[in-house]
């Protein structure tokens, strides 16, 4: 038997070594190829934001408003549409802009949501004493399984129904932006 002059791993290349060699980089190649534990390298992770503007006029006192967020209006959404894999919501924030009205109004009332062809909507949370002045926001807190829901409509629809129902302690005339956060992960394009 002839001894290579080579050595791998401070061992001398000799047949042996050689069958131990090709043994374990076989085995390294058929795990590696056969199995989904490496599959999420391939995934995409990016963030990205949608909006709702509700232009509220309100002299009774009371305001009823829907309105369709379309994801796919997004360029990396529409990017990446067949591929979607998570839709995660990071955060809401209401803002209030353009505002008009008597002094120290507040707004209270809900935020639901649906798929658009549905007539039911979800609450997603209800909002107490929103300050109605330029610049006023507020965080909305929704359950765990309230968000989950509303993900997987953005996930598989693309698109989700947002409403917004409310009453204010007196008269005025306001913009309310309703601005998701989210998080989207995609099976990389290939």
């Amino acid at each position: 038997m002839t001894k290579f002059k080579y050595r791998i791993f401070n061992k001398p290349l000799n047949q042996e070594n050689m069958k131990k060699l090709l043994l374990s980089l076989a085995v390294v190649a058929l795990v590696l190829t056969s199995c989904d534990l490496f599959g999420d390298l391939d995934d995409i992770n990016f963030e990205t934001d949608f909006s709702a503007s509700y232009n509220v006029s309100v002299t009774n006192d009371s305001a009823k408003l829907d309105k369709i967020i379309n994801l796919k209006d997004d360029p990396d959404i529409q990017k990446y549409q067949d591929k979607l894999k998570e839709v995660t919501i990071d955060s809401v924030i209401l803002s209030v802009s353009d505002y008009t009205g008597v002094a120290n109004n507040k707004l209270n009332g809900s935020v639901k949501y649906s798929e658009v062809t549905s007539t039911s909507p979800i609450l997603f949370a209800t909002i107490t004493n929103l300050a109605l002045e330029n610049g006023a926001k507020t965080k909305i807190i929704a359950a765990p399984a309230v968000i989950a829901a509303a993900q997987a409509i953005m996930k598989d629809k693309k698109e989700i129904k947002v409403y917004l129902r409310g009453k204010t302690t007196g008269t005025a005339n306001f913009t309310l932006n309703v601005k998701y956060y989210v998080t989207v992960k995609a099976e990389a394009l290939k």
